[in-house]
């Protein structure tokens, strides 16, 4: 078995129980499957974490760390809002139908956290950042000119990820009839070029 540093085997740890949670969730999970996973001891998995309860709290640390910074960085280097907007659509389609493992432990997050007070505080904080963050490139694309200065960013903020929580669950439960990652980016697209200024909705805007 290959010595790792601290970090190290939290990382392996942490992506490992992500697909076993996936598939599982936190009450079908023993750690010694997660540890079979990782090809360690299942001891080694109570050096690094106090129980499979806080296991499964950073693994949802971790999903959640990965995908904000993805939307963070979109929006600190984009040249407007309007751009922002439709890369966090097309990063978030890519990772959702890309990976369907990190919708199951959403998912699976998500039942937990009605009986675990330490996740629904965890989850509640995450939908307020993703609300705020989301806010916040809509403000930004109304005051750089790129979007419609009469909107409710608020209210479109939450059309939007209600529209993400669509891809979610088809990702997830693989329903006949789910829309493609196709679909999803067109139907964004027909929403930001309806969002934008007369005169700015032209189709080049996103090529």
């Amino acid at each position: 078995m290959t010595r790792l540093k601290k970090e190290e085997r939290q990382k392996q740890i942490i992506e490992a129980a992500c697909s076993v949670f996936a598939e599982r969730g936190l009450a079908g999970t023993r750690t010694r499957e997660i540890a079979e996973a990782c090809g360690i001891n299942e001891a080694i998995i109570y050096r690094h974490f106090k129980s499979k309860e806080d296991l499964f709290a950073q693994v949802m640390a971790h999903l959640y760390e990965g995908m904000i910074g993805s939307w963070r960085r979109i929006l600190s280097e984009a040249p407007d809002g309007r751009t922002a907007l439709m890369r966090i659509v097309e990063v978030q389609t890519a990772a959702t139908f890309g990976n369907p493992m990190i919708c199951g432990a959403v998912m699976h997050g998500l039942a937990a956290s009605t009986s675990d007070e330490r996740l629904r505080v965890m989850i509640a904080g995450w939908f307020a950042n993703h609300q705020r963050l989301l806010v916040d490139v809509l403000r930004k694309g109304m005051e750089d000119g790129s979007l419609r200065p009469d909107l409710d960013p608020d209210l479109i903020a939450w059309w939007f990820r209600g529209l993400g929580w669509i891809g979610v669950l088809a990702s997830a439960v693989e329903v006949g009839g789910s829309p493609s990652p196709e679909s999803v980016i067109r139907t964004h697209e027909e929403i930001i070029r309806y969002l934008a200024p007369r005169g700015k909705a032209d189709k080049e805007e996103f090529d």
